[in-house]
């Protein structure tokens, strides 16, 4: 009985052990915000700047960043951000309900080519109530991936992801992938956004607030399976 109790107990270990590591394996920048802004992982620089106030308040686990107004992040993306092929997960809690009626508003937002909607790659709750996943290509070309319905509760965390890559993008909330509208494809993208990201910002963009905490950011160069997000939900 013992030595069954040692083998279980020793394949739990093992198996945390392996999925810790996974989870480290192609991690670019990682904001956990305990401490300070400043990255606690980072591929290429790990100092943002500020735009409005933003400040340190009780997270998810630890500390988490607090974002109200006009507030954002703007961390360099060189390095940091593939716009490619990657994963983006972090946690969230709006003041309010996540519902809009007259506007969304974008949670991460990042580009690489010269306008708003060339090389870029947005997250965002959309007015329709919708998570949306907005993707624009060099030549402008645009790809949506929507779910519904979004979180909808105030000073309620949420674990927010979404893995993208050749025009494929799935979105999952609370570890579960979401259920797509429409057809479930998204529009056709046969070439995906290229170049350096300028920068990842995080929070309100113009008059879209975000008006809560985030934490436990996550961003990496590669797509994180079912099972590794699920395992980012329950870490």
């Amino acid at each position: 009985m013992k030595n069954t109790f040692k083998i279980l107990l020793f394949a739990c270990l093992t198996g945390n052990a392996i999925a810790s590591e996974s989870l480290d394996k192609g991690l670019t920048l990682h904001l956990s915000w305990n401490d300070s802004m400043e990255a606690s992982t980072a591929a290429g620089i790990k100092t943002p700047t500020k735009d409005q106030s933003t400040q340190l308040v009780e997270g998810k686990s630890g500390k988490g960043v607090e974002l109200t107004g006009s507030a954002r992040l703007y961390y360099p993306g060189k390095d940091n951000f593939n716009i490619q092929e990657g994963t983006i997960a972090f946690w969230a809690k709006r003041n309010a309900s996540w519902k809009q009626e007259d506007e969304g508003f974008i949670l991460v937002k990042a580009i690489a080519g010269k306008g708003w909607n060339q090389d870029s790659f947005y997250f965002s709750i959309t007015p329709h109530n919708q998570i949306r996943v907005w993707i624009w290509d060099h030549e402008k070309k645009q790809t949506l991936y929507m779910v519904s319905p979004v979180p909808a509760q105030a000073n309620v965390w949420y674990h927010l992801a979404a893995t993208f890559t050749d025009g494929e993008v799935r979105i999952y909330v609370n570890g579960e992938e979401g259920s797509y509208t429409g057809d479930g494809k998204g529009d056709p993208m046969m070439v995906m956004p290229s170049g350096d990201v300028k920068h990842l910002q995080i929070g309100s963009d113009y008059n879209h607030a975000f008006e809560g905490v985030m934490d436990e950011f996550r961003v990496y160069n590669r797509v994180l399976s079912p099972e590794e997000i699920k395992a980012l939900y329950n870490l």
